[in-house]
């Protein structure tokens, strides 16, 4: 079986080199292993209502059947972190890669597990289930998972979807957030190995209803941090969202915030929102943007505002951003840089000056 899941690893790398198709998710982005040798499950499997959560402070959150699923009586579950018996540190076991992302994220507690089908399917849900230390910490590895940093317009970006929580179903995977709980299920079934239309169309029926069993009973708000909700819907890319901890655009001391991802006809703009406890705290923002090199004030936009160059990395492009105050919220709107990237004509795929300030000034009177 072995060789098998990895047969089917590397066929869905050569799939993701087609644009023009549905791309598995790269190993590259921290995705979780495949199900050990002896996951799937045999016919009737389920009949004796599943294998048990062992874990008991996950196991209110995870039933133990759902649908034809249920835990595999012959898996292991296996947690770390706070009351668990590995260190949270051992995640790195989990993840193919990018386990570090996790830590420094502050998840304090993950649990995994297998879901086998007990109709003998060979079908198998590894689940993952992080706690992190807030709703904010969760929600950013969430964008983070959903976007790993690159263009949201990528053929192989995952759906929205709504599992009682905001989430995110790509080929094969589904993540969801809730509170400060971020759930992670992959799909894999080796007698789909190669054929990726149906892969995708089992992983859509068996994921989706197991989501949204463990997301009703886990604890926690499912609305976003509110940076978030300030962000303004329209032209905004599907799932175009990153939510960043301590430096949004990079500049250090700006504390959290949400950057969103625009399109409106081949012109491509982000808009940033950060949401402090009051005007103090918001002026203190501004005055941080304000202190990038060649930065200049823009006058009549909100209660204050700058005007500013930044670049992320010395072979990034150069992107221009307005930045204004209203209040204890500051906005943004600024060039994105995916769309200059392929030495495009800047005109062309961004936002002129007169027309971010037009925009920034329309969000900024939305406010309340």
């Amino acid at each position: 079986m072995r060789v098998a899941l990895l047969t089917l690893g590397l066929l869905l790398a050569a799939c993701s080199k087609n644009n023009d198709t549905p791309k598995a998710e790269p190993a590259g982005r921290g995705a979780p292993p495949p199900p050990a040798d002896s996951a799937a499950a045999k016919p009737g499997a389920c009949k004796g209502g599943g294998g048990e959560v062992t874990d008991p402070v996950s196991a209110p959150f995870l039933p133990r059947t759902v649908g034809s699923l249920c835990v595999n009586p012959e898996g292991t579950v296996r947690a770390f972190g706070d009351k668990a018996s590995e260190p949270i540190k051992g995640i790195c076991q989990l993840f193919d890669g990018g386990c570090e992302v996790y830590i420094t994220h502050q998840v304090k507690r993950t649990v995994s597990l297998d879901y086998v089908d007990g109709q003998g399917t060979g079908s198998t849900v590894t689940t993952v289930l992080s706690q992190f230390a807030s709703s904010e910490h969760a929600y950013a590895m969430y964008t983070h998972r959903v976007t790993s940093g690159e263009d949201p317009t990528r053929a192989d970006m995952p759906k929205a979807i709504d599992v009682g929580a905001p989430g995110a179903q790509g080929t094969g995977s589904l993540y969801a957030v809730k509170g400060p709980y971020l759930l992670e299920l992959s799909y894999v079934n080796t007698e789909e190995s190669g054929d990726e239309k149906r892969m995708k169309a089992s992983a859509e029926k068996a994921l989706p209803p197991l989501a949204r069993a463990i997301v009703a009973k886990l604890p926690g708000a499912a609305a976003p941090p509110a940076a978030v909700g300030l962000l303004p819907a329209d032209k905004q890319l599907p799932l175009g969202v990153s939510y960043e901890l301590g430096k949004v655009l990079g500049l250090e001391g700006t504390g959290n915030g949400a950057v969103g991802f625009y399109r409106d006809g081949a012109q491509r703009y982000r808009v940033l929102t950060i949401s402090k406890d009051d005007p103090e705290q918001a002026k203190d923002v501004l005055k941080t943007v304000a202190r990038a090199k060649g930065a200049q004030e823009e006058k009549n936009v909100g209660e204050a505002a700058t005007r500013v160059m930044l670049q992320a990395e010395a072979d990034d492009p150069k992107t221009e951003w307005v930045v204004a105050r209203k209040g204890k919220v500051v906005v943004g709107i600024g060039d994105d840089a995916f769309a200059l990237r392929d030495k495009a004509d800047a005109a062309k795929v961004t936002l002129p000056r007169d027309e971010k300030i037009k925009r920034l000034k329309a969000v900024l009177d939305g406010l309340k």
